[in-house]
This record gives C-alpha cells, structure tokens and sequence, in this order.
C-alpha cells in the first residue's frame, strides 16, 4: 500500500515529489501522491500553454516596466505616449486591480473594475481608453509566457446615463449674428483679428491654423494645404520627468491632410510670401494654445460676446456652411473628417435643415 505521506514541515505531513518542468526539477506537495501528482500535471501544462513566468508578478509591477521600458521606446507619437502613461498612472497605478496577481485576473474581475468606475462616474470614453491600453499589455504578457488569455477580451463598456442623452448641447457655435458682432470687435484687436477669421473662414483646428505656413498657401487658387498640426506634449527624459514641449506632427488621419479654399475677403488680408515662415506667431514665436486661449477668452469678456472655447470657431464654419445648402458630404472633406458620420452631429443642431430639405418638395407636389 503506497504511503500517503513522505515528508513532514512545520508539523503537517505532506507527500512530496520531484518532477522535472522546463528542463529543472521542481517541488509539489499535496495531502496524498495523487494530489502531488495532480499539481505536477497541472504545472506541466501550464508550461505547455508558455505560462512559464512566476504566479507572484502583479499587475502593476509588470505595467510599470511595459510602459516605462518598453511603450516609451516604440515607434509612436510622443502626445500617444503622454496618454498612455497618463491612463496607466491615473487609472492602474494605485487602483484596486493595481496589486492583483497577473495569473489571476479574469475577464470577470475587469469588468466588475470598470463597473465601479461607471458608478463613481468615469466616462465610457475613459474606461474605453483605459481597456484599450490593457489589451495591449495583455497581448504583451500572453506572447511573454505570464497568462495565455486575454482578459480585456469580452468586455461590455458600462455607461453613465447622462451619456445616453444626445450631445447636440455640448456642439457650441456662433450664430450669424454673433459672428458680425465678433467681426466688427475684432477691428479693434489686430493680433486676433486674422487668426479668428481665418478659422471662421476655413474651419481649421486650432493646432492646423499655429502650424499654417506661407509655404502653405497657393496664391493663385486661394487655396491652403493642411500638411502638420501643432501641439504641446509632454516629453519623458531618461528619469521619466515630464518636460513641456512644443511638437510639430503629421496630420491625426489621412483625411486630415487636405486642401481648403480661402474666402476671397479673408485670402485678401493675406500678405504674400514665399517662405516657411509661420502666418499666425505670439510676437514672432509659436502660440502656447493656453496663451492664445487667455486672450481669446479677455477678448470676449471685454466684448462682452457669448464665452465659447477657440473650438467654436471650427463648429461655427461648419453649421454656417450647412444652413447655407452646402452638402454634408463636402462640408465633411472640408473639415478633414475621417468619416462623415462625424460630420452628422452639425445637422442635429440646426432643424431648419430638415425643414429646408423636405420644402424643396413643394416644386413637385
């Protein structure tokens, strides 16, 4: 009759076996031989799955090292670098899955995770963000041998229900109106005067109009080409401190990169040069988009025009353009839109477009 135990710690007896895993032998316990036996098998396959890493390697230890050793050095934007390493630190360091082994999370303990986010009032769009970026990890540590599923897989993005009520009140713009009294002030304001115009006038993003050189400007078609973007990011040095960086970028999409006409009114206040130079500078320098936002801000205040973010003025061009017939499709290519359902939020905010449409049937019936 085989021994139901061989070996004695701390009091307790156990059966204890060697069994060679991954080419060095190993220790298993167990109440019984076959309980041994049963974990043996159990950690045999575990090897042959790749899970050959330690059990005890949590979350936020490996996360640490993946975003500050490994994402840092990839082929990517630094601003997609400062969103990942803000994700990471805001929503995963010092979070309540931060310290759970990484062999134990489950699709299950995610989704309870994100759940108890929702109800304490994180957007959808940031519990997306933030399963985006573990998926990505987790597609790391499957082909690294930690666990061999993905537990960001099968995930249902809980939403607040604010959420679900339609964003037409949050699109600001200015009305016509408002749009000559915003003109006749800027008379008096020349360092905003053209920069304000030009993006009433072409619906560039604030970053597209600081990035807009001469070189940029066809004078005999009146036309601009959108080839980079401005930003400030946030740039890591070897001690991974943040450093505050102003950053000249492709374009976000292909469709971003586009050509613009220029309304005549406004092409005429351009001067005309053939250099690199910037058209739009902070006495010579680039705009800080905090600076040019204090000023835009005074600027109405003083006016006492309707407060709205620099933003408006892209929103503005665009139900301008819609309410006076052009077509959605075309308003969506001038925006540098990667798809026209995005454009499609414009026409919620005006419903005289619908009534203007379904008017032109009376030439017919």
């Amino acid at each position: 009759m085989a021994k139901k135990t061989n070996y004695t710690k701390n009091g307790k007896n156990y059966y204890r076996i060697h069994r060679k895993i991954n080419g060095k032998y190993e220790e298993f316990y167990g109440k019984t031989k076959s309980e041994a036996e049963d974990k043996y098998y159990e950690r045999k396959k575990e090897v042959e799955l790749g899970i050959i890493q330690s059990k005890d390697v949590t979350l936020d230890t490996l996360m640490h090292k993946w975003i500050y050793e490994i994402k840092k050095y990839d082929d990517i934007k630094p601003s997609t670098f400062e969103s990942y390493e803000g994700t990471y630190r805001n929503y995963v360091k010092n979070s309540d899955i931060a310290n759970l082994k990484l062999f134990n999370i489950k699709s299950i303990i995610l989704q309870e995770h994100y759940n108890k986010l929702s109800k304490n009032g994180f957007s959808s769009s940031k519990i997306k963000k933030l399963n985006k970026l573990l998926y990505q990890f987790f597609k790391y540590t499957i082909k690294e041998g930690y666990i061999n599923r993905n537990p960001a897989e099968n995930i249902t993005i809980p939403k607040l229900e604010k959420e679900n009520i339609k964003k037409d009140e949050e699109i600001e713009y200015y009305t016509e109106k408002e749009v000559k009294q915003i003109k006749k002030a800027l008379t008096k304001n020349k360092e905003l005067e053209l920069l304000v115009l030009f993006a009433l006038g072409t619906g560039l993003r604030q970053g597209e109009l600081l990035a807009l050189r001469y070189s940029d400007i066809d004078y005999e078609k009146m036309q601009l080409h959108v080839n980079r973007t401005t930003k400030i990011s946030y740039v890591f040095n070897e001690d991974n401190k943040k450093e505050r960086k102003q950053m000249f970028l492709e374009p976000k999409t292909k469709n971003s990169k586009r050509v613009v006409d220029i309304p005549s009114n406004i092409f005429n206040r351009l001067e005309k040069k053939n250099t690199d130079e910037l058209i739009f500078t902070d006495n010579g320098k680039v705009w800080d988009a905090r600076k040019l936002y204090r000023h835009w801000l005074y600027f109405l205040k003083e006016n006492k025009l309707p407060i709205k973010k620099f933003h408006a003025l892209r929103h503005t061009y665009a139900t301008l353009l819609l309410s006076k017939g052009v077509e959605l499709i075309t308003v969506s290519k001038l925006l540098g839109h990667s798809s026209i359902k995005i454009t499609e939020i414009y026409s919620h905010v005006i419903p005289s477009l619908k009534t203007n449409a379904v008017n032109k049937l009376n030439s017919i019936l």
